[in-house]
C-alpha cells in the first residue's frame, strides 16, 4: 500500500502532467495563432503597399500629363519621388513575400518602376528643348506683330487707297495665324498643326496680294521683312510643336505602357494577396476550432482525473484521520483506556498511531507520578514547618549576641576616636615646636653661612689688596726703569742735535763753495760751463741737505721736548704709585683684623646652630612619639571598624542562611 506522501505526490503529479499538456497545447496554438496573425499582418501590409503603388502610378501619370502642358521641372521632380516610392514599396514586398509567385510579381513591379527613370529623364531633356523653342516662338511672334504694325503704319501714313483693303486682309490673316498657334498650344489638338499650316498659306496669299497691289514697290522692303518674319514664326511653331509631339510620344510609348503594366501587375498581386488572405483565414479558423476542441478535451480530462484522484486519496486518508482524531480527543479528556486505531498500518497513519500510543502510556505514567509527588510534597511541607520553627529560635538568639558585640564595637570605636584626637593634638603641637626650632636653626645657620661668606670675602679682599700692593711695587720699579731710559733717550737726542748742527754747517759751507765755483765758472766763460753745471748741482744738493738737516733738527727738538715731558710724567707716576703702595699696605692690615673678627662670629654662630639642632632633634622625637600614638589609635579605630563590619557581615550571613533554610 502506498504511503500518504506517495499518494499525494502521485495525485498532484497527474494533475501537473494534465496541466502541462493543457498549457503546452494552449502555447502551441497561441504560437500558431501569432504566426498566422503575423502572416495576416504581412498580407495587409502588402495590400496597402499594392494600393499605394497603384495610386503612385496614377499620380505619376498625372504629373507627366501636367508636364506636357506646363513644361515645369517641378512636375518631373514630383513624378520622380513617386517612382522612387514605388521602387521602395515593391522592394519591401519582394523581401517579405513568402511565396515565389508573389515574389516574382513584386519583382516585375519593381523592375517596371525602375524602368520609368529613363523616360522621365527623356521628358526632362525634351521639355528643356520645348521651353527654349516656345520662348523662341514667343519672340518671333512679337517680331511678326511689330513688322505687321510697322507696315500698316507706313501704308496708313502714305494714304494709298488701293493698298488699304489688301493691308487689312494681310493683318487679319497674320492675326489668325497667331490665334491658330495659341489654339494649338492651349488645346493640344492633334489637328492644331494642320490648322496652323492652312492659316499660314492664307497669310502668305494675303501678303502676296498686298505685294501685287503695291505695283510701284513703294513698300517692297517692309513687305519682304514681314514675309521673312512670317516664315521664321512658322519655323518656330514647327520646332515647338515638334518638341511637344516628342514629349507626347515619350509619354505614350514609354511612360503610359509602363504605368499601365504596373497597375495590371499590381492588380494581379492584389488578387494573389486576397487569395492568400482567404486561405490563411480559413486555416486560422480550422486551427482555432481544433485548438478549442483539444483544450476542451484536456480540461474535461483534467477535471475527471482531478476528481477521481481527490475521491480516492480522500477516502484513503480521511477515514483513518477521523478515527485518530476521536482517539486523540478522548486521550486529551483523560481517557487513558482508549484504544488507538491503525497501529498496524504501514504508512504515516501507522506511525502517528504509534506516537499517540506513546502519549497514552506517558499520560498513565504521569498520573502515577503526580500521586507520588503529592505524597512527597506533604512530607516536605511538614519538614519545612519544623525547620522554620528552629530557624526562628536560632535567629533570635544570634541576633541578641550580635547586638552585644555591636555595642562593644561601638564603644571601642568611640575610645579609639578619642585616642586618635589626643594623638592628633600632640602631633600638631610637636609639629609647631619642630617648625619653630627648624626656623631658629635655619636663621642661625643663615647667620653662620653669611659670616663664613664674609670671611671668604675678606680673605679675597685681603688677597686682592696684597696683589695690588705687589702690582704697585712692580709699577714703581718699572716707572723708575722708564725714567732712567727716558733720561738716556734725552741724552741721545742732544747728541743727535749736535750732529745735525754739524751737518747744517757743512751744508752751508758746501753751498758757499758751490756759489764760489759758479762765480769762477762764469768768469772762465765757455771753458767753465761744465764746471758751472757741476757746481750748480752741488749747490742744489747742498740746499737739499740744509733743508733736510733743518727738518731733522726740528724733529730732534720735538723729541727732546717730549722726552722731557715723559720724564716729568714718569716721576709723577712714581710718586703716585708710592702713595698707592702705602694705602694698600694700610688696607691689608685692616682687612686682616676684620677677617679675624668675622671668623670669631662664624664660630659662635656655628655653636648656636648646633644647639638649635639638638632642640630640633628632641622635638622630632616628641613628634615621632605622637605619631606612634596616633598610629596606635588609628589601628584601634580600624580594628573597631573592622569588628563592626564583621559583626554586620556575620549578621547578614546568618540572615541569608536562615532565609535560604526557610526558602528550602
Amino acid at each position: 500500500m502506498l504511503s500518504i506522501r506517495a499518494r499525494l505526490y502521485a495525485g498532484f503529479a497527474s494533475l501537473v502532467v494534465v496541466s502541462g499538456l493543457l498549457g503546452g497545447t494552449a502555447y502551441y496554438q497561441l504560437e500558431t495563432s501569432v504566426g498566422q496573425f503575423e502572416r495576416l499582418g504581412i498580407f495587409h501590409e502588402g495590400s496597402r503597399n499594392v494600393a499605394r503603388i497603384n495610386a503612385l502610378s496614377e499620380l505619376l501619370k498625372g504629373q507627366a500629363t501636367e508636364f506636357r502642358n506646363s513644361l515645369s521641372d517641378d512636375n518631373l521632380r514630383i513624378a520622380e519621388t513617386y517612382r522612387q516610392e514605388m521602387v521602395s514599396l515593391a522592394q519591401r514586398q519582394v523581401q517579405i513575400a513568402q511565396v515565389a509567385e508573389r515574389r516574382a510579381v513584386y519583382t516585375m513591379v519593381r523592375d517596371r518602376a525602375e524602368a520609368l527613370k529613363a523616360p522621365l529623364e527623356s521628358l526632362s531633356r525634351i521639355g528643356r528643348t520645348a521651353v527654349e523653342e516656345r520662348s523662341r516662338l514667343f519672340a518671333t511672334g512679337d517680331s511678326l506683330t511689330r513688322a505687321t504694325n510697322e507696315l500698316l503704319a507706313q501704308i496708313r501714313a502714305a494714304d494709298v487707297e488701293a493698298l488699304a483693303g489688301p493691308a487689312a486682309a494681310a493683318e487679319s490673316a497674320i492675326l489668325l495665324l497667331r490665334v491658330a498657334n495659341w489654339r494649338s498650344f492651349a488645346t493640344h489638338d492633334p489637328e492644331g498643326p494642320k490648322g496652323f499650316a492652312a492659316q499660314r498659306v492664307k497669310a502668305e496669299a494675303a501678303l502676296k496680294r498686298l505685294r501685287e497691289a503695291d505695283g510701284r514697290g513703294q513698300f517692297a522692303r517692309d513687305l519682304a521683312k514681314l514675309e521673312a518674319a512670317t516664315a521664321t514664326y512658322a519655323d518656330a511653331f514647327k520646332a515647338s510643336t515638334g518638341a511637344l509631339a516628342e514629349t507626347g510620344s515619350v509619354f505614350d510609348t514609354a511612360i503610359l505602357p509602363q504605368t499601365t503594366e504596373i497597375e495590371r501587375t499590381a492588380l494581379t498581386a492584389r488578387r494573389l494577396i486576397d487569395t492568400a488572405t482567404t486561405e490563411l483565414a480559413a486555416a486560422t479558423d480550422r486551427g482555432a476550432s481544433t485548438a478549442r476542441m483539444m483544450l476542451l478535451g484536456l480540461i474535461a480530462a483534467a477535471l475527471v482525473v482531478g476528481s477521481a484522484l481527490a475521491v480516492l486519496i480522500g477516502r484513503s486518508i480521511i477515514g483513518p484521520i477521523a478515527g485518530m482524531t476521536g482517539a486523540m480527543r478522548r486521550l486529551a479528556e483523560g481517557d487513558t483506556a482508549v484504544e488507538i486505531p491503525a497501529q498496524g498500518a504501514r504508512d504515516e497513519m501507522g506511525e502517528m498511531a504509534k506516537a499517540v500510543d506513546v502519549f497514552r502510556r506517558n499520560a498513565i505514567a504521569r498520573i502515577a507520578l503526580e500521586a507520588e509527588q503529592a505524597a512527597q510534597q506533604s512530607a516536605r511541607q511538614r519538614r519545612a514547618d519544623r525547620v522554620d520553627q528552629l530557624v526562628r529560635g536560632f535567629q533570635g538568639r544570634v541576633a541578641a549576641s550580635l547586638e552585644v558585640v555591636t555595642s562593644a564595637a561601638t564603644e571601642l570605636d568611640a575610645t579609639a576616636r578619642s585616642m586618635n584626637g589626643v594623638a592628633d593634638s600632640t602631633n600638631s603641637q610637636a609639629m609647631a615646636s619642630s617648625a619653630a626650632a627648624e626656623e631658629t636653626s635655619a636663621n642661625v645657620q643663615t647667620v653662620a653661612a653669611a659670616a663664613e661668606e664674609m670671611v671668604s670675602s675678606l680673605a679675597e679682599i685681603e688677597r686682592q689688596v696684597r696683589r695690588s700692593h705687589e702690582v704697585a711695587g712692580n709699577a714703581a720699579r718699572e716707572a723708575e726703569a722708564s725714567n732712567t731710559a727716558m733720561s738716556r733717550l734725552g741724552a741721545a737726542a742732544e747728541q743727535i742735535g749736535n750732529a745735525v748742527t754739524t751737518i747744517a754747517g757743512i751744508a752751508g759751507q758746501t753751498n758757499l763753495l758751490a756759489l764760489n765755483a759758479t762765480i769762477e765758472a762764469a768768469r772762465a766763460g765757455d771753458a767753465g760751463k761744465g764746471f758751472a753745471v757741476v757746481a750748480s748741482e752741488v749747490k742744489v744738493l747742498a740746499g737739499q741737505t740744509a733743508k733736510a738737516t733743518e727738518e731733522v733738527g726740528a724733529h730732534i727738538t720735538a723729541i727732546q721736548a717730549a722726552t722731557a715731558e715723559a720724564v716729568a710724567a714718569l716721576r709723577q707716576i712714581d710718586q703716585t704709585i708710592g702713595a698707592i703702595n702705602e694705602i694698600s699696605g694700610t688696607i691689608a692690615a685692616t682687612v686682616e683684623q676684620q677677617a679675624a673678627a668675622t671668623q670669631e662670629i662664624s664660630r659662635n654662630a656655628g655653636q648656636a646652630a648646633l644647639g638649635t639642632q639638638d632642640v630640633s632633634a628632641n622635638v622630632a622625637q616628641v613628634l615621632a612619639s605622637a605619631g606612634e600614638t596616633g598610629g596606635a589609635a588609628a589601628q584601634v579605630l580600624s580594628a573597631a571598624a573592622e569588628l563592626a563590619t564583621q559583626s554586620l557581615n556575620v549578621k547578614r550571613e546568618v540572615d541569608d542562611f536562615l532565609r535560604d533554610i526557610q526558602a528550602a
